[in-house]
Order: structure tokens, then sequence, then C-alpha cells
């Protein structure tokens, strides 16, 4: 698999962890290419397993994140020293740990057909075998191949929503019972680490969405409390007017009423002085003694005439 797609991958897998490698962002960066050489350098060796050593190293990153390693305000990001110094560390201990299997590897497990050009050999004792050799790396060896070639044959990875099946581990000869015990110690610890890793996501998760459901419910009772002010504001707004639209109406009707009254005083007074002006009149026709009869004086155009209609008297002879 080529470095940048173990990079692609190592990235989708922190991803799925909720984790940022700020150095697998931008291509162009110096981390990232870094990155890229070192990962070539992995490949290159005998015990790169691509997608199974993607995955632990992906593994490992989350690790030095929730240890506090590289925290930054709280904030799940991997920072570009941090995610480099990750893959150096797996260089350095793959190269170490190829380095004592082939040492442990005596010479007589390869059929090598010597030659006339072959210098002369002497015969060595084997070396001894080292204390903690890496199981997976001493069944890799065979007799018929050196460890050269284990490169060519690379295993597939698996899919990147699924992980890798875990082997069971076995005891390799010469191993002692400190060195496994303290081995199946560790190896019970990380297993616990990573459940604790597991289920402080998973309870990060819950809150996000516990968090996500408060902030929907506080935005419709937002919506709501501004839906009722402004029902509220509308019916205020519809109140204010009926008000001052019955205002304006009282105000005209009271101004109506006042002219009426004022037009029924005027008629009122007129219709006074009209009534003194007649009895004047009527008493100064009855001083006259011009109808000897008494009748009663009728006022037509220009004068008054007598009930019994026989006399008249001019406005002018009145003096009116």
């Amino acid at each position: 698999m080529p470095a940048k797609c173990c990079l692609q991958l190592l990235d989708r897998e922190l991803k799925r962890n909720k984790i940022t490698a700020e150095a697998l962002q931008n291509p162009d960066a110096a981390p990232y290419l870094e990155m890229v050489s070192l990962v070539e350098q992995l490949s290159a060796l005998p015990s790169w397993g691509n997608g199974r050593d993607i995955k632990n190293l992906a593994k490992t990153m989350v690790g030095v994140v929730y240890r506090g390693e590289s925290k930054a305000g709280g904030v799940m990001t991997l920072s570009p020293e941090d995610t480099v110094n990750c893959v150096k560390t797996m260089l350095a201990e793959k190269k170490r740990r190829d380095v004592s299997v082939s040492s442990s590897i005596p010479s007589r497990q390869f059929n090598v057909t010597p030659t006339l050009n072959d210098p002369p050999r002497t015969l060595t004792p084997p070396a001894p075998t080292p204390p903690t050799p890496p199981a997976t790396r001493t069944r890799r060896a065979t007799k018929q191949a050196p460890p050269k070639q284990e490169r060519i044959r690379k295993p597939v990875p698996p899919k990147p929503q699924e992980a890798p099946p875990q082997a069971k581990s076995k005891r390799d000869p010469g191993v002692s019972d400190a060195v496994w015990n303290k081995l199946q110690a560790d190896k019970a610890a990380e297993e616990r680490r990573l459940k604790h890793v597991r289920e402080e996501l998973q309870r990060r998760q819950e809150g996000i969405e516990a968090m996500k459901i408060y902030e929907e419910a506080q935005k419709k009772l937002a919506e709501e409390l501004a839906a009722k002010k402004a029902k509220d504001d509308a019916e205020m707004r519809e109140l204010m007017r009926r008000r001052e639209e019955a205002r304006l109406a009282e105000h005209r009707a009271r101004v109506t009423r006042e002219k009426a009254l004022a037009e029924m005083e005027r008629r009122r007074q007129e219709e006074i002085k009209m009534r003194r002006l007649e009895e004047q009149a009527q008493q100064k026709l009855r001083n006259m003694g011009v109808c000897v009869a008494g009748f009663r004086w009728i006022k037509q155009s220009g004068g008054y005439r007598c009930a019994g209609g026989s006399h008249f008297i001019s406005n002018s002879e009145l003096g009116m």
C-alpha cells in the first residue's frame, strides 16, 4: 500500500474516534512529507503489516490524546509534533524487533549452497535466544526463504469500518515466567485503557446528543415566546387602534352635539326676541284703538290686519 494511502487510512481511523490530526490535513506541509518518508521506511521493513499497523498506530495516537499529552484547551486535536513522534516511535520499535528476530534465526535454517568462490567459513555457535522476541515475527521465519521475502506477501488490509481480528498470543520458547506475566499484565492494562477510552468517547457522544436536544428545545421555546409576543403586540396595536377610533368618534359626536345645542339656543333666543316684538306690536295696536271690536291683529306682509279683516295698519304707521 502506498505511503499516502496509509496516511489516508490513518486519518480516517482518527476521525472515527473524533480526533483531528493537524499534520494529516495539509499534504504540502513539512510534517506530512516527513510522515510520508517515515511510512515508506516502515513499509520496507519485513514486519510491516499495512492496515493492521496503521490501526495500531491510530490506537497509539488516541491514547496520546486521552492521556492529555496533546490536548489544546480540551479540543480533540493531535499536534503535528506528537503525530510525527508516534510514527517515529513505531519505526524505531519495528527496527529493533526486526533486528532481534533476524539475530535469533540460525544461519543453518536457510538452504544456502556454498560455491567455489565463497570464502571458507568457520563454525560459530548459534546466538543465544533473546529474552523477549515478538511472537509474530518468530512464526513468520521459515527454512525456505529469508525474512526479506516477507515484503512480497503483504496482507490485504481490512475495511476501515471493521477492526482487524486479534490473534491469540502464544508463549514463545525461552520466554521466562516473569517476562510472560509482565507482558500479560501490560496487555490487560492496555485493554482496560482502551475500554476506558471507548467508554469516555461514548459518554462524550451522549453528552453532545443531550446538549443538542437541549439547544433544540431552547430554540423552540424562544420561537414560541417570540410568536406569542408578536401576537400580543398585534393584539395590543389593534386594541389601541380601536380605542383611538372610539375617542375620535366620541369627539366628533361631542362637537356635533355642541353645534346642535348652540343652534337650538340661537333659535330659542330669536324666538323670544320675536315674541317680545310681537307683544309690543299687539300692545301698540291695541293702544291705537283702530279696531273698535278689539280683534287680535295678524301680521302680514308690510303690516298688520285685524282678525275681522276691515282694518290694516302698515309697519311705517306702527313705527316698527
